[in-house]
Formats: C-alpha cells, sequence, structure tokens
C-alpha cells in the first residue's frame, strides 16, 4: 500500500506556480509584496485545500472549523487595501494561521473555543488569547482553529491524537500515523499546506519536505530520553534496530546534501535522570481542576460549571 499523502487538490501546485507545502511564512511575504498573490486569493487556496483533505480525500481530521467566508474574506481584503498604501504590519501582515482550539479565539471571528470538547460546545469566552489579540494585530488572519488531543490531553487518557469534536487527526505522509502530542492538528494542518506556521511546533511529522535547510543547523539526538526506561527496552527487533538506524542516517545525508549543518550526536539526557519530571506532571494535575474551574466561570452560556459536572 503507498502511503497517503494529500489529495492531487492540496499537492498541485497553487495557481500563481507558489507551492504551498514548501514555501514559508516569509516566502509568502515576497510573493505577496510582490503582487503574485494577495491575501484574498491565499484565504480562498488555504479554504479549498481544508476542504479537499480534512474530511473527504485523506480525512486528516486537523481543522475543527474554519471561520465565516464572509469573515475571512473582508478581513484579507482589508489587508490587502492596507499593503497597497504602503501599510504592512508585520511580517504576518495577510498570513492564515490555524489556532489550536484550547487558545481561546474572540466570539466575533465566528469560531468556538472547546478544547475538542463538546462540553464546552456553545460556550462564549470572554475575550480571545493574549498570544491571538497579538497575531490580530500584526495583521495575521485566524484561518480557523486546530484538532488537538481532547482538553490537551489533561485527561490522562492515552491513545491517538482524537477529540469528540474533531475524532482522530491523521499524519498526512505515515499510513495511519498518529501524529503525537496535543498539537497534532496544528502540525498536521503545516505538513498538509493547509496553513502556515502553526502556534506550537513540537509534535511529530510536523516538517513538510522542505527545498532547502540552508542555514538551519540540526542536532541528532542519537540517545533519547527512553534509552533506559524499562518499557521501552523489547519494543523492537534487532534488525527493526538496524532498518531505523539506516533510514535515520539517510535522512540526515539527505539534509546534508540540503544545506543543513549536522550536529551529531547532540544526545538528550536519560529520562532516569530527570527526576523532576513526575513531580511536574503531579503539579500540573493537581493544579488543574482550581485552574479548569475558575476558566469555567469566565465563560458565558457553559453546560458545565465544574470538573464535577464534566465528568457527569
Amino acid at each position: 500500500m503507498m502511503p497517503p499523502t494529500p489529495s492531487s487538490v492540496a499537492q498541485s501546485p497553487f495557481v500563481k506556480g507558489i507551492d504551498l507545502l514548501t514555501t514559508t511564512i516569509q516566502g509568502l511575504q515576497r510573493y505577496l509584496s510582490t503582487g503574485m498573490i494577495n491575501s484574498e486569493e491565499l484565504v480562498t487556496e488555504y479554504l479549498r485545500r481544508i476542504e479537499a483533505d480534512n474530511h473527504q480525500g485523506c480525512e486528516l481530521g486537523a481543522v475543527l472549523e474554519v471561520a465565516p467566508w464572509q469573515k475571512l474574506r473582508d478581513e484579507a481584503r482589508r489587508l490587502d487595501e492596507l499593503r497597497k498604501t504602503g501599510v504592512v504590519l508585520s511580517e504576518l501582515h495577510g498570513v492564515p494561521l490555524l489556532i489550536k482550539d484550547s487558545i481561546a479565539t474572540d466570539h466575533d471571528l465566528g469560531m468556538e473555543t472547546t478544547a475538542g470538547s463538546f462540553a464546552l460546545k456553545g460556550s462564549v469566552v470572554p475575550g480571545e488569547a493574549t498570544v491571538v489579540a497579538n497575531l490580530r494585530r500584526k495583521g495575521a488572519i485566524i484561518l480557523g482553529k486546530a484538532n488537538l488531543t481532547e482538553f490537551s490531553g489533561i485527561t490522562g487518557v492515552s491513545g491517538p491524537e482524537w477529540s469528540g469534536r474533531g475524532g482522530i487527526c491523521s499524519s498526512a505522509y505515515v499510513p495511519g500515523g498518529d501524529p503525537s502530542g496535543s498539537s497534532g492538528g496544528s502540525a498536521v494542518g503545516t505538513s498538509a499546506g493547509t496553513t502556515e506556521q502553526p502556534s506550537t511546533d513540537y509534535t511529530q511529522y510536523t516538517q513538510m519536505p522542505f527545498a532547502t535547510f540552508q542555514g538551519k543547523k540540526l542536532g541528532v539526538p542519537r540517545r533519547t530520553v527512553f534509552d533506559d526506561t524499562e518499557n521501552w527496552k523489547g519494543c523492537f527487533t534487532k534488525d527493526d534496530l538496524n532498518q531505523i538506524e539506516q533510514i535515520f542516517n539517510q535522512a540526515i545525508a539527505k539534509m546534508q546534501v540540503l544545506g543543513a549543518v549536522i550536529e551529531d550526536p547532540a544526545d538528550m539526557i536519560s529520562l532516569g535522570k530527570i527526576s523532576i519530571s513526575s513531580f511536574l506532571k503531579d503539579i500540573i494535575t493537581n493544579e488543574f481542576r482550581g485552574c479548569f474551574e475558575a476558566y469555567l466561570r469566565t465563560l458565558q452560556h457553559s453546560k458545565v460549571n465544574s470538573l464535577k459536572e464534566l465528568i457527569a
């Protein structure tokens, strides 16, 4: 079976000859500033790609919802008009972005903030998160809300990247691949060419097929944080490990050919030596109840007002 890739709609070059799978925010700004494209065209193309592969096509499940077309078009046109007058608010001016659904967006944008849960559907946040306000002030267009592990994984239920509202989120390039982390929708949305940089970038499979690694310095963690843990031992056969190492080294060589400066090895400390790890997890888990219930009290029209009601 061939690995799934974004459909022909998402793979095909942009109508202006721009490849959204490999371009960067800096690249988009060059295209916008030279008039090769405008923000309205860019928004339209990203929405087309989301329509093609989010719930159909590859069924990536990366995007929970997008802002209403009228609002997106009006904002894109406003930013295009500003650019015509010589006003460019920042490097993000006119660039569409996805925002993780655990980050509050103003209700006026026409989208909800639910952390992926049906329990918070219909609730109204008192205002947008500071990071969203700053992005909008800099001219970014909030295209939609990205799928995530429901409540960012704080429930402690392990499994694939999943939320009640968004369902399972799948890697755009790995057959049945779990994008891992709690920000898989942001990662998959980027790798499939349906948005530019997400608000977080630490999850697996986020790197799209770069045209160049020029100027990038990359560390190779040949020793991982799991090397000394019992649950990691015995997971792979010797043949598995040899194959993984071969593919791993081929990838490193390819990145060097594309201009990367490689630091090899750049080993990480063993998990067994990070004694504070479980301590921090306990703090986060215990503080969640109070912080979450305080947050619920700020919401309007919420169906749940406490953690007890949420669990029930």
